[in-house]
């Protein structure tokens, strides 16, 4: 993951379940961790795309600043769910 004005930085899968979801966590030093849960759903005889974010800040408390950051993160979230989509409805 390259964040603006951030070095880049590596993810792990923490969680894979075939054909229904996967997560993956950053580690963004001295900040916090970044859960990215990415999850296909049955709904109503549809496929849905569920994409939460989850932010644990280091041994403190969320701060504004920590809000604002991972804010930035979330505006990309639009185009990762439309992918994801288009990858569920290509298999």
């Amino acid at each position: 993951m390259k964040l603006k004005g951030q070095p880049e930085m590596s993810f792990e899968l923490v969680k894979v379940e075939k054909n229904s979801e996967f997560t993956d966590l950053t580690v963004i030093p001295h900040i916090g961790e970044i859960s990215f849960i990415h999850q296909l759903i049955s709904k109503d005889d549809k496929i849905v795309v569920k994409h939460s974010v989850e932010f644990v800040p280091d041994n403190r408390l969320e701060t504004f600043e920590d809000s604002r950051f991972v804010g930035k993160i979330f505006k990309d979230v639009p185009n990762s769910v439309f992918g994801l989509v288009k990858a569920a409805n290509e298999l």
